[in-house]
């Protein structure tokens, strides 16, 4: 420390610093050597300029007409999935092809969207067109952005079939073998970031649906039951983004009641 302090001071005599053992370094020098450091580190933080991949342009001018266009309006709910989970692991111990608890999520959101057909609508800006059929997109992301393949007829297959068919879209979107016509003509979106420990988001409504269902994160709870003990309990969170126009608060909030109570209720997914 003190060598450094003699070396750095300017009131220090050139024989008080030699006799220290330390040998000044002259400015050009140290100028230098300055300017050859400054130009390292500037090549070591060089910016780095990634195009959007065609994907990503025609996703995200969609998404911004999304957003400027409709009044979306997000709520929120938690469902206790800890039946579920149970039942989920003693079916995939007889399944080789292991069902997810996205797989449930989805077959909730096509029940209560069964139940709720002003969801699974489109908006024209002059009515509400609810669809006969529900055709839910599945969000998936690949290398070359977000692709969106469609799962027709959701509320008609059983579990297992809509599992099977939904893996097959996002294998086939991922390893982009997907057909353009699988990836048009949904009623309603299912999106899931709950892998990164997201708990709740906004997802943008992908037009001309009226709706979209965002699902977050599990997360380990304490909970009272009926006999006053106190349990360990597993809760799934949900997000439901809707377009106030075709949507009012009690409408959607009616959905996502009955996509919390279908999960909470795993054996009617079951059969």
């Amino acid at each position: 420390m003190l060598r450094t302090v003699a070396a750095e001071s300017p009131a220090a005599p050139a024989t008080a610093t030699a006799a220290a053992g330390v040998t000044a370094a002259p400015a050009a020098a140290l100028a230098t050597g300055a300017a050859r450091g400054d130009a390292a580190a500037s090549a070591a933080a060089r910016d780095r300029r990634v195009p959007l991949t065609k994907i990503q342009r025609i996703s995200g001018e969609r998404l911004a007409r999304s957003h400027a266009e409709i009044p979306p309006v997000t709520i929120c709910a938690t469902a206790d999935v800890t039946e579920l989970l149970e039942i989920r692991e003693r079916i995939n111990e007889r399944l080789p092809a292991k069902l997810t608890l996205n797989d449930f999520a989805v077959r909730a959101a096509a029940k209560a969207l069964a139940e709720n057909p002003r969801a699974n609508a489109v908006f024209d800006g002059d009515a509400v067109l609810e669809k006969g059929s529900i055709d839910i997109g599945l969000a998936v992301a690949t290398e070359s952005g977000l692709l969106v393949p469609v799962l027709r007829g959701a509320a008609t297959l059983s579990l297992e079939e809509a599992a099977g068919r939904a893996r097959d879209l996002a294998d086939r979107a991922r390893s982009r073998r997907i057909k353009p016509e699988e990836l048009e003509g949904d009623t309603f979106t299912v999106t899931n970031v709950g892998m990164y420990g997201v708990t709740s988001f906004t997802p943008l409504i992908n037009q001309p649906e009226v709706g979209i269902l965002g699902i977050g994160a599990l997360e380990a709870r304490l909970a009272r039951a009926k006999d006053g003990s106190i349990r360990d309990r597993t809760v799934l969170h949900l997000s439901f983004t809707f377009d106030h126009r075709a949507l009012d608060g009690a409408e959607s909030s009616k959905f996502l009641k009955s996509v919390r109570d279908f999960l909470e209720a795993p054996l009617i997914l079951v059969i």
